[in-house]
């Protein structure tokens, strides 16, 4: 895992702007985790989580994916852990005004929490995370 592949990857998408169901959180956040480790944390949830152009609602998300809430589904594939999220650890926040089940996906790394905004990207401080897990 390298710093260099986040940084690159960050580089890239910052000039992006977020648009659902091609470069939204749980996309960004997937392939910064990529970047990091060789493959996404979700690469099975790509494509699955959205209507034509929208994301889909709790009850659709449970049905799908057969897991009662995002934490859940995350816990699921990932180790949840309790501790200021290390280098490289997928991470949850509410941090926009629009986002699927009240929390974005983030990436750490190693000193804030980073998200995928409209316009660019969004550094937030480790310790007021929701969520972090680590592989």
């Amino acid at each position: 895992m390298t710093m260099q592949a986040l940084n690159n990857y960050l580089a890239e998408t910052a000039r992006h702007r977020f648009k659902w169901g091609e470069l939204d959180c749980l996309i960004f956040s997937n392939n910064a985790f990529h970047a990091i480790y060789g493959e996404g944390w979700c690469d099975d949830w790509i494509g699955r989580y959205m209507n034509k152009k929208t994301p889909k609602k709790h009850t659709q998300l449970k049905e799908e994916f057969g897991f009662d809430t995002l934490f859940d589904g995350v816990s699921s594939k990932l180790t949840r852990i309790d501790y200021i999220a290390p280098f490289g650890a997928l991470v949850t926040a509410p941090v926009s005004r629009r986002y699927l089940n009240g929390e974005a996906f983030g990436i750490s790394n190693g000193s804030k929490a980073i998200f995928k905004m409209n316009r660019g990207l969004f550094f937030y401080p480790l310790d007021k995370v929701s969520g972090a897990w680590i592989r």
